[in-house]
């Protein structure tokens, strides 16, 4: 990776911003430009080369522009930047030894997008190109988005995250006792006791706005798996009671509600989560086969009643303002979709995963340290396509994936992500993680 050297000396002493008096005597000693380094950056004016900005900067300056520590750490870790070409290189040579029809790799550092490509073809049917703006489904990274909607209606004040789901749900059918205790968070934390779905329909799905409510009130399973908080058991079935509920606080449907409330503030113009409404030009089509025997799934992956579990489809450039958004406290752009208080309340484990000391379920992501540093992912599997987001909330950085190809070697991929990122420095996370207790079951059941 490129990596900043100190220009001067001068630079490095002033880095906190020198006094006006200081500056100009240095200035005036020196002849104009004798000092230049090789990209013209006159190190006793103060000026480095940042190489996310392609200019000579004052890093002190540089600092107060975009809200980072006044300190050499920061500034080198903000100017760093994902050697495009190593990187591309080497995903282009993963998608020629696997063959993959289809991918798209996105790398946020810093709070800034660095990184935004695609590779190979949206079908093989024909040879338009997979872009950042190629729309993918997304398969269960539509999670995350449906807790960051719940989360909302909770510090809205009109959803209590422990209350009762026949509370909220008077209607729903009762055919276990066991189901007047499932909360809305044990449904978040995959601790409920609801069942998976068996068969999506994807070969006959509905489109109409009754759809998920027929599901979960009519046809879904509903036979816990075990007393609601005593275990966990990834269930889209719960996720999709989820979206009932969102529905039912809202008055607007799961579609509606989602693209009012977080796509449209954040100017994600092309995500959805109603298949329909996907732009033909940008969509992709699934894949699955071994390399040498490739061929396009049966079925596109989308039913209404799934909405809530399954069939985000967005793109890497719209999927990495979400991403930004998260990072930066809930925020983008002067649009809040979530308040720290509520992100951080989201983010906070709360339930071990696998006995695994470093991992632990939240609500609506995994939480995991890897070498020291807090992941919050979610990845995504479904037929012909697979995904993932992946946040590093203390460095501002991110990890995003999608492909239309099930075969995709993503392991190898995002691996390739990792070791590009350059990202270094303080914690600057909304979130405490560090003084988080672990992990919090016994409150939960």
């Amino acid at each position: 990776m490129r990596k900043l050297a100190i220009a001067t000396v001068v630079a490095a002493v002033c880095f906190g911003g020198c006094g006006s008096e200081s500056q100009t005597e240095v200035v005036e000693r020196a002849k104009p430009g004798s000092d230049s380094d090789e990209r013209g950056c006159i190190g006793s004016a103060g000026y480095l080369w940042c190489e996310r900005t392609k200019q000579c900067e004052r890093p002190w300056e540089l600092a107060e522009k975009k809200g980072f520590e006044k300190s050499q750490e920061q500034f080198d870790s903000y100017c760093v930047s994902v050697d495009d070409a190593a990187l591309t290189q080497s995903l282009k040579a993963i998608r020629g030894k696997s063959e993959a029809v289809g991918f798209a790799l996105g790398i946020i550092e810093n709070g800034n997008v660095t990184y935004a490509r695609g590779f190979g073809v949206k079908s093989q049917d024909h040879a338009g190109p997979v872009d950042a703006n190629s729309n993918f489904h997304w398969a269960s990274v539509s999670k995350p988005v449906v807790a960051t909607a719940i989360m909302q209606l909770a510090e809205r004040g009109v959803l209590d995250l422990d209350a009762k789901l026949v509370e909220v749900l008077a209607d729903y059918k009762i055919t276990d006792p066991r189901h007047r205790d499932i909360s809305i968070r044990q449904i978040l934390l995959h601790i409920s006791g609801f069942p998976d779905v068996e068969d999506y329909g994807w070969d006959k799905p509905e489109y109409d706005e009754t759809a998920l409510r027929r599901w979960v009130l009519e046809d879904s399973p509903r036979d816990l798996l075990f007393d609601p908080g005593s275990a966990r058991e990834y269930s889209n079935v719960g996720f999709e009671v989820l979206g009932l509920v969102i529905e039912r606080i809202s008055g607007l449907s799961f579609t509606d509600y989602v693209r009012e409330n977080i796509f449209e503030p954040l100017q994600m113009e092309q995500s959805t989560f109603y298949y329909p409404d996907t732009l033909p030009v940008r969509r992709t089509t699934g894949h699955a086969g071994a390399a040498g025997s490739k061929y396009i799934t049966p079925y596109y992956p989308y039913n209404r009643r799934h909405e809530p579990s399954s069939t985000l489809n967005t793109s890497i450039n719209e999927i990495a303002r979400y991403a930004l958004a998260l990072l930066n406290g809930g925020v983008l752009d002067g649009a809040r979709i979530l308040s720290q208080e509520a992100l951080c309340d989201m983010w906070a484990p709360m339930w071990k995963i696998n006995e695994d000391p470093l991992q632990a379920a939240t609500m609506g992501w995994v939480y995991q340290e890897r070498e020291g540093i807090v992941l919050l992912r979610h990845f995504g599997s479904d037929d012909g396509f697979r995904s993932a987001l992946i946040l590093m909330p203390e460095t501002k950085s991110a990890i995003l994936f999608a492909s239309n190809d099930e075969e995709v070697p993503q392991r190898e991929i995002i691996l390739a992500a990792l070791a590009a990122l350059t990202s270094a420095g303080t914690n600057r996370s909304a979130c405490d993680f560090k003084s988080q207790p672990r992990w919090i079951e016994s409150s939960l059941r």
